[in-house]
C-alpha cells in the first residue's frame, strides 16, 4: 500500500493541480479537512480520490477508490469520503456494497439487453408489456388473432416506446379520439377495449403497480351492425368479383355463399375439404370459439374451389407458394369501385347469408349452426343439452341458398316473374 510522501495538507484545486508523479512510486497525498481522505498519485501521472479508514474489528485500514481527478470535482470528493468514512463506522464494507452495485448496474444491463431482443422494446415500456400480452394470453384467447393485430397496427406505433410510468389515461384517449375523427368509431372501441386490457391484465397479474388506464368513461358507442345486402347489390358485387382476379373474387364469393368468417376462409387448407364427401372441416385452434366446425359445401361453393388455380400446396386462396392471401380492405375498395356498392364490409357477406336464409324459412337453431356461433342466453342454456349438430338441415339450407344465388345473380332466361321479384326484393 503506498505511504503519504508528504504531510496532509490542506487541499486545492490549484494544490490538487499541482500534483506531480514520483517516478520512484505512487503515494497518496493526504487532507487536512477530511481525515483519512487524499489522493493516489501513480507514476503514470493517474490521480484518483480515497479515503482510508478501518473496518470494526479490521486491524488494516480500508481504500475506497472515490472517482478520478478531473471526473470529480473536490468538493464532490470530500463529501464521498464524508460518506464513505460514515458507512465504514456503522460496519459497512464499502468496497464489496460497490462490487455489488457494478454487479447489479451490469445484470440489469443484461436483462434489458435480454429484454429489447425478446420483444424490440426497452424494460418497462408499453411495448414490452403489449408484446407480453399477446405472448401469453393472445394465443389462448378466441378473438387473439383480432387482438394481437389491433395492439401492432394502433397501439404499438404510438405508445411501444412509453414508459409505463409516463402514461396515463389521456395517452390512451388521445389514440381513440384520432379513430373516432377518422370516421371509425367501431375500431376506436376496439382500441379502448384492448388498450385497457392490456394493463388491466398487468395489474392482476402485479407486473405494474398502477393501470395507468383504469377508470374513465367510453366515449364511444358502438354502432349496430344490421347491413345486409339487397338483391342488387349481390347481383352488382358478383359481378365484380367475377370480373376480379383470382383468388380475390373467389375468396369473396366463397365468404357470401357460404357465410363463414374472413379468417376462416383465408386460410382454408386443402387438407381442410373433402370435396368427395362436400364438407370442410374448420379445425379448432382456427374457430373464434375454439370448437371446431362442420361445413356443408353446396355445389356453388365446390364449383368455386374447383376453379381456384392451385398456386399453393397447402393454403387454397393464394398468391405466392407458401402463404395464404391478406390486402382485404384494397380487394374490398375495388369491388365496390367495380360494383358501385359502397360502404359494405366483408361481415356483411355473413349477414346476409343469415338474413336471406331465415327469409327461406330455415329455422332459427339451423341458421345459428351453420354460421358456428356460440350460445348465449335462452337459447344458450337449450343447446346445451341439445347437442345435435343439424348437419343434414345445414346442408339442404346451404343448397338452397346456393340456389338462390344464382337465381339472384342470373335469373333464368324467360322467367318473368322471377326476374320481376328479385328485382323488387
Amino acid at each position: 500500500m503506498p505511504q503519504a510522501k508528504h504531510e496532509p495538507v490542506n487541499l486545492t484545486d490549484l494544490k490538487v493541480k499541482s500534483l506531480k508523479p514520483d517516478p520512484g512510486g505512487e503515494y497518496i497525498q493526504g487532507d487536512t479537512q477530511v481525515p483519512g481522505f487524499g489522493i493516489r498519485v501513480r507514476p503514470s501521472g493517474t490521480h484518483a480520490y480515497i479515503v482510508m479508514k478501518r473496518l470494526p474489528g479490521d486491524t488494516k485500514p480500508t481504500r475506497v477508490t472515490l472517482g478520478r481527478v478531473g471526473e470529480i470535482t473536490l468538493q464532490e470528493a470530500r463529501e464521498r469520503a464524508r460518506g464513505a468514512v460514515a458507512a465504514v463506522r456503522q460496519g459497512v464494507d464499502v468496497n464489496r456494497a460497490k462490487r455489488e452495485a457494478v454487479a447489479g448496474r451490469r445484470a440489469q444491463r443484461v436483462a434489458a439487453a435480454t429484454v429489447r431482443a425478446d420483444t424490440g422494446y426497452s424494460p418497462d415500456t408499453f411495448g414490452e408489456l403489449a408484446t407480453r400480452y399477446i405472448e401469453r394470453e393472445c394465443t389462448r384467447l378466441a378473438r387473439g388473432a383480432e387482438i394481437e393485430r389491433v395492439i401492432r397496427r394502433e397501439l404499438l406505433p404510438e405508445l411501444g416506446t412509453r414508459p409505463l410510468t409516463e402514461l396515463r389515461r389521456r395517452d390512451l384517449n388521445g389514440i381513440v379520439d384520432a379513430i373516432i375523427d377518422s370516421g371509425r368509431p367501431s375500431a376506436a372501441h376496439k382500441v379502448r377495449e384492448v388498450g385497457k386490457r392490456i394493463t388491466s391484465w398487468a395489474d392482476n397479474e402485479e407486473l405494474i403497480e398502477r393501470d395507468p388506464f383504469e377508470g374513465g368513461k367510453n366515449p364511444v358507442r358502438r354502432r349496430d351492425r344490421a347491413r345486409a345486402l339487397s338483391t342488387d347489390e349481390i347481383t352488382a358485387l358478383w359481378q365484380a368479383w367475377e370480373t376480379m382476379a383470382a383468388p380475390m373474387g373467389a375468396f369473396m364469393r366463397l365468404a357470401l355463399v357460404t357465410g363463414q368468417r374472413r379468417t376462416e376462409i383465408a386460410t382454408l387448407e386443402w387438407a381442410e375439404i373433402n370435396l368427395g364427401a362436400r364438407l370442410w372441416t374448420i379445425p379448432a385452434a382456427k374457430s373464434k370459439n375454439r370448437l371446431a366446425h362442420l361445413v356443408p359445401l353446396s355445389s356453388l361453393a365446390v364449383e368455386i374451389l374447383e376453379g381456384l388455380p392451385g398456386i399453393d400446396g397447402r393454403f387454397i386462396f393464394s398468391t405466392r407458394a407458401g402463404t395464404h392471401i391478406s390486402g382485404f380492405s384494397k380487394a374490398k375498395s375495388r369491388a365496390a369501385a367495380l360494383s358501385g356498392v359502397a360502404a359494405w364490409r366483408l361481415h356483411d357477406l355473413r349477414r346476409t347469408m343469415a338474413t336471406r336464409l331465415a327469409e327461406l324459412g330455415v329455422p332459427h337453431p339451423v341458421v345459428s349452426k351453420a354460421l358456428n356461433h356460440s350460445p348465449r342466453g335462452v337459447m344458450g342454456v337449450t343447446s346445451i343439452y341439445n347437442r345435435y349438430e343439424y348437419l343434414d338441415e345445414r346442408r339442404e339450407a346451404l343448397e338452397r341458398w346456393a340456389q338462390r344465388i344464382r337465381d339472384i345473380v342470373d335469373p333464368p332466361p324467360g322467367n318473368v316473374a322471377l326476374r320481376a321479384a328479385a328485382a323488387a326484393q
